[in-house]
């Protein structure tokens, strides 16, 4: 055996060296960009401020070969530090350091990005709480001309007349915010309504890469249209004779039509990752935003995996109201997101008003549905036209029977009614499909999963669619993640208190102080369900309230005691509601009990549903 086959040169060795460690490098994975949650009582005195800890922790966990590439070490892997609602950092690592990152010292949780998707004037007056009212509600409490309510979405469009500063007097002196400027948006874009806006997108560009500006704003400046909808929404200025194509005439406003705004953009073309969105709510209660209204979502997580839930669980510690949307993906079971207590989940509901239009089949029958269409009047109401449904025969929605892009023969659909199930492609679109391929007018139909929700959209051809206080509430709030097994590391992650621990908690989760209460049996026959609830008197001293709760057909409920007498105002009284169940039901079944005085009714809405034995 020739010895020189086994010899190993020191270049050799070298260059195997090298290969091993981009091999390890490549089992690694590619960075990406963590949420990293740090106990920040934990910091070392060595450190005078908490971001050199985090950049020492980053570089402890970073491989030696990462750090010789890269100029500025630590600090250029970190993208956000956080130091107001929520305490910790945002870095590119890969899963290795990622893991190793999870076991340093003063880590709480280490949370993967993740990225959120958006979700979508009469509802002050349907709500009953129209000007007047409105006036009254405010002068009880907070004048609304003082409150700020900062807006985390697609940025704003500062031309709407819904941001009109009108009437409003100067921008409260607790504000802390500016308005950052950039292409198409300047300071001049502010006034006395719009009083701050930022952009935040360094975890965009960590993960997509950089924002193409050519045809991106990276300003505060909406090219979306959401973000503007949704502040209009929640804080619009009163907008006289306001309409759509000439329907629901009125005057448009927010919900709180005196407060100020403030815009965060964290949402661009690809989508709004996590670390922006935590990034923009440290900054917003570092601004003084007194209210956070975010109608964004993804999938539900765990509430100590979820930054969102963490983040605003410190904005509520520290006064701020925090309103999110409950998303787009109802009305399936387990479809709510945004789902944290402390959070108030806005859903979609119903209306008092309705844009109706009817199909009138060849045998005299009506269907009647909902749109907005006011286009060119292109069909006689004399003449018959035929429909044609390109799904066939199959009872599953296709792509044919969705009416998606390039799925419709102009032979086939020219000059006629198509019916297009939805699903997949937005509503509109499906009705430019027909009208491409040369048909007159769609019928947009529900699948099961819609059941009788209608959406009266703005169509391009005839359409329609037919249907099948803080400190006190941050304690309970702790007490009901106590119910949820969290670890003790879990819970550090919510409270400042590393001394905390949940003795004298609930002995449920329902018993979290809710005004909704809802009961859900798995086993059958079902254990009786108890919740407990606490009410309080605002009204006059000596009052006397009696329950009355509706009737379930696969339930008896029960209310103990069926009578509070207060004798003073603010007294707190308790009772207790218990729930048995006397026959599954295939649906949940939906009711209320109301305390009334005779004058005052409290009413809490009550949900009962049955899961089918796993």
């Amino acid at each position: 055996m020739d010895p020189r086959g086994a010899r190993w040169t020191a270049p050799s060795l070298c260059m195997a060296l090298v290969l091993l460690q981009a091999s390890i490098s490549a089992c690694a994975g590619a960075p990406k960009t963590y949420i990293v949650q740090m106990a920040a009582s934990e910091k070392p005195s060595s450190f005078d401020f908490h971001h050199e800890w985090y950049a020492s922790t980053v570089k402890s966990v970073s491989s030696a070969q990462v750090e010789a590439e890269e100029e500025d070490g630590a600090y250029a892997r970190i993208v956000y530090n956080y130091e107001t609602a929520f305490h910790g950092f945002a870095a590119r690592l890969d899963e290795d350091e990622a893991e190793r990152m999870a076991e340093a010292a003063g880590v709480l949780a280490v949370l993967p990005e993740t990225v959120l998707q958006l979700h979508t004037t009469r509802s002050p007056d349907f709500l009953g709480i129209g000007p007047e009212v409105s006036n009254r509600i405010w002068a009880a409490g907070l004048a609304d001309h003082d409150v700020v309510v900062g807006v985390l979405d697609t940025g704003i469009w500062p031309e709407s007349p819904s941001f009109s500063d009108k009437g409003l007097g100067p921008v409260p002196a607790k504000w802390k915010g500016l308005c950052q400027t950039g292409r198409g948006f300047t300071t001049a874009d502010c006034n006395r309504k719009i009083i701050g806006a930022r952009i935040f997108y360094n975890g965009y560009e960590a993960s997509s890469g950089p924002i193409n500006e050519t045809t991106e704003l990276k300003s505060p400046r909406d090219q979306d249209g959401h973000g503007t909808h949704t502040a209009a929404t929640a804080a619009g200025s009163p907008v006289p004779d306001a309409g759509l194509f000439g329907y629901a005439r009125g005057v448009a406003r927010g919900m709180a039509p005196r407060a100020r705004v403030a815009a965060y953009k964290v949402c661009w073309t690809g989508g709004c990752f996590s670390s922006d969105i935590l990034a923009a709510v440290d900054r917003a209660v570092s601004d003084g935003v007194d209210v956070l209204s975010i109608s964004l979502g993804g999938g539900a997580s765990p509430y100590y995996r979820d930054s969102l839930s963490i983040a605003s669980f410190g904005a509520m510690q520290m006064g701020v109201f925090i309103a999110c949307s409950a998303g787009n993906a109802g009305p399936d079971p387990i479809s709510l997101t945004n789902l944290s207590p402390w959070i108030t989940t806005v859903g979609a509901s119903t209306m008092d008003r309705d844009f109706p239009a009817t199909v009138t089949l060849g045998n005299g029958a009506n269907i009647t549905g909902v749109s907005l269409y006011k286009g060119r009047k292109n069909l006689s109401p004399r003449q018959q036209y035929p429909v044609v449904y390109m799904g066939g025969n199959s009872s599953v929605p296709n792509p044919r029977s969705m009416c998606l892009e390039g799925t419709l023969e102009p032979n086939a659909v020219a000059g006629k009614i198509v019916i297009c199930d939805r699903g997949i492609s937005p509503r509109v679109q499906k009705g430019q499909v027909v009208k491409e391929a040369g048909g007159i007018g769609m019928i947009l139909a529900n699948t099961a999963a819609n059941g009788e929700e209608l959406v009266a959209d703005s169509h391009l051809l005839p359409a329609v669619a037919v249907g099948e206080s803080e400190g006190v509430a941050a304690k309970k709030y702790l007490e009901f993640l106590c119910t949820q097994n969290l670890t003790t590391t879990q819970l550090k992650g919510f409270t400042k208190n590393s001394n905390m621990t949940c003795k004298g908690s609930f002995s449920s989760p329902g018993d979290l102080n809710y005004p909704a209460i809802s009961a859900v049996f798995t086993d059958q026959p079902a254990t009786p369900l108890t919740v407990r609830r606490t009410v309080t008197n605002v009204g006059p001293p000596s009052s006397t309230y009696h329950v009355k709760v509706t009737k379930f057909k696969g339930a008896d409920v029960v209310v103990e005691p069926s009578t509070l007498h207060f004798s003073s105002a603010n007294q707190k009284l308790a009772y207790k509601v218990t729930v048995r169940t006397k026959a599954a039901q295939k649906t949940p079944e939906y009711g209320a009990l109301s305390w009334s005085d005779g004058v005052h009714v409290v009413r809490s809405p009550l949900v009962l549903t049955w899961l089918p034995p796993m």
